[in-house]
């Protein structure tokens, strides 16, 4: 069941002047200033179903009219269609009247001047309380459609007059001082969050572990004067050394398979082979 609003427009001698009804009486309201300047204040008479709301808006602009009130109403009531979805025509009819009509600069002025220093109204507990009855029973158009919506652009490439568009107009724009400090506090509030979760992030100790040569003894932690923490581990060669060795990711810890003693080795064979080969061909040359 939806549930529709009966309200009453009161001008600024608290006379009835309108009646009228609506699903979202809060926004409709607010919405007869422009062509009602008279409008003082609004109050809901009743909730009713949504199919009888036309039937109780003609009974109640009918007593008020038995008793004497001051109604601009026009008609009887009861007009209007609840739901009204327009046509595919109507709305390709709708969009080629409004393509390339632009608001004045003075009209733009006075939307800003009026919102300019406007804060958001909190809601408080009745208005929460009306919301929900008005909106009892109605389905929310994305139920169920989560992962299945999809950007109308997605996938497209912007044409070249659009790109060349979009650079004019950002064509030496620059920040603002403002914003420029508004970004900065942002940035670093954004470095402390990343430094806070890395810092809380749980370690898996690789004590007791062998890699290459290494075998990792034991664990070692520290915090720098920025408080960013680093991980250490005290390893040990197959050769008898010691090292610390700091870990900054599974993929490259350890980053080097031994003290350096696998070199060491390695020259030292090397070495040898390349003397027992001089000496072999100086034994040939003898013997020749």
């Amino acid at each position: 069941m939806r549930l529709a609003a009966i309200y009453i427009l009161f001008d600024e001698f608290d006379n009835v002047k309108y009646i009228g009804k609506s699903v979202m009486p809060h926004q409709r309201c607010p919405g007869h200033k422009k062509s009602k300047p008279w409008l003082s204040r609004y109050s809901i008479i009743e909730w009713v179903d949504e199919s009888e709301a036309g039937e109780r808006e003609k009974s109640w602009i009918r007593y008020h009219r038995s008793i004497g009130s001051p109604l601009v109403n026009k008609t009887i009531g009861g007009q209007g269609i609840s739901g009204r979805a327009h046509t595919p025509e109507a709305r390709e009819k709708m969009r080629i009247s409004h393509t390339g009509l632009k608001q004045s600069p003075e009209t733009i002025q006075k939307r800003v001047a009026k919102t300019t220093g406007q804060k958001r109204k909190k809601w408080n507990d009745e208005s929460r309380r009306k919301s929900s009855i008005a909106h009892l029973g109605r389905t929310p158009w994305n139920k169920g459609k989560k992962g299945s919506q999809v950007a109308w652009n997605k996938g497209l490439e912007a044409s070249e007059e659009s790109r060349k568009k979009n650079r004019k107009a950002h064509l030496g724009l620059t920040h603002t001082a403002d914003a420029k400090e508004k970004c900065k506090i942002a940035g670093f509030k954004s470095a402390d969050l990343r430094k806070k979760k890395a810092n809380e992030k749980p370690i898996d100790s690789l004590v007791g572990q062998r890699f290459e040569k290494w075998t990792v003894k034991s664990l070692f932690i520290e915090y720098d004067e920025d408080h960013n923490r680093r991980i250490f581990y005290n390893c040990v060669c197959d050769c008898g050394t010691e090292k610390l060795i700091q870990f900054h990711g599974p993929k490259t810890f350890p980053r080097s398979k031994s003290c350096g003693c696998s070199h060491r080795d390695a020259m030292l064979r090397a070495q040898a082979a390349s003397a027992e080969k001089r000496r072999n061909a100086k034994k040939l040359k003898e013997c020749g």
